[in-house]
């Protein structure tokens, strides 16, 4: 295995072609999150992003996204908001991750939402499995309107008292209007801030991130910007990425204003429903065990936390320091 390690930016058109073709044909890496696309647009934003190219005698066999976090360690590509994390390889090249990590001048990479497929194998460790509850979609909306009718009620209920109250609704699956992503951006801030966890909308490189996913949409990861109205109110909206036929779910907000009629959860079925007719076949809601993803989902798919790590003194003295660190986290 031969490797070359380059920032995203510094991917060839037949690099960042080879990629997307790897991604399209395993259905394991059908997820915006391990498209090149996604790569570049943290490229652009975060200095220490890189991509490690893996060729073999066939040629390119495979694609490594990794941040630079410390001496010789390595974390997933913008790791705190990705919702999945992979090497994208062919199906047929064999790698050990050990090796990988040694001509990446790395001894550790320390994921959070690692695909289940990669979990097994020699120098890959696995701390903590969790359920990404997602929406199949193949058979179309009335196939899932079928099994879900009790939860869908209550949310079309709560909706049409939302426009009783404000007025006459609007949806709109894809929104240009950037007026719309700027209300996300505060009213997620606004989220954050009261449950005291991390703004990420506080973050520049985040607001920069957002509008380049926003701006340069690609093939195997456009973001789609969905906004529910009532009269002349938004009152929630979602920024999400997609592949051709995977929507992951991302970042939603609502005006805390309307929240008695939880126009959220409004949007997000109105998603699901016009999801089909978009090409969208999956919706990917994402590691958590909400009540409202337990009452929509129809199956889920699994990430790991964990890491990869080769024998090194440092790969040692970091997995000590973890373990007596967690302790004190929680």
């Amino acid at each position: 295995m031969n490797v070359s390690v380059v920032r995203p930016t510094e991917l060839g058109a037949g690099e960042l072609t080879a990629w997307s073709e790897i991604q399209k044909e395993n259905p394991c890496f059908d997820n915006p999150f391990v498209s090149p696309g996604f790569a570049v647009a943290v490229g652009r934003v975060q200095p220490s992003a890189r991509v490690a190219i893996l060729e073999d005698e066939g040629g390119v066999a495979g694609f490594f996204p990794f941040e630079v976090a410390g001496s010789r360690v390595g974390k997933p590509i913008c790791a705190r908001l990705s919702d999945a994390q992979a090497l994208v390889h062919r199906d047929d090249f064999e790698w050990g991750a050990a090796d990988l990590l040694k001509k990446c001048d790395l001894d550790v990479w320390e994921f959070r939402r690692l695909i289940e497929p990669q979990w097994l194998g020699a120098g890959r460790v696995v701390d903590r499995k969790r359920p990404s509850p997602v929406v199949e979609l193949d058979l179309g909306y009335d196939a899932y309107l079928d099994g879900h009718r009790s939860p869908i009620k209550k949310i079309n209920a709560q909706r049409r008292r939302l426009e009783r109250d404000q007025g006459s609704g609007r949806f709109e699956l894809h929104s240009t209007d950037p007026a719309a992503l700027e209300l996300l951006r505060g009213w997620k801030s606004a989220q954050y801030r009261r449950a005291e966890r991390w703004d990420r909308m506080s973050e520049p490189w985040v607001v920069r991130l957002l509008d380049d996913l926003f701006e340069n949409p690609t093939d195997g990861c456009a973001a789609v910007l969905s906004a529910l109205h009532a009269g002349e109110r938004t009152v929630a909206v979602h920024l999400g990425l997609r592949t051709k036929s995977t929507l992951s779910y991302w970042l939603p907000a609502y005006d805390p204003g309307a929240s008695r009629h939880s126009p959220g959860l409004a949007l997000l079925l109105a998603i699901i429903e016009a999801a089909p007719a978009a090409g969208i076949r999956r919706v990917d809601m994402g590691t958590g065990d909400e009540e409202y993803k337990r009452r929509l989902m129809t199956g889920e798919l699994h990430v790991a936390e964990g890491r990869f790590e080769r024998p090194s003194t440092r790969a040692l003295v970091r997995r000590l320091w973890q373990r007596v660190a967690a302790p004190a986290a929680h």
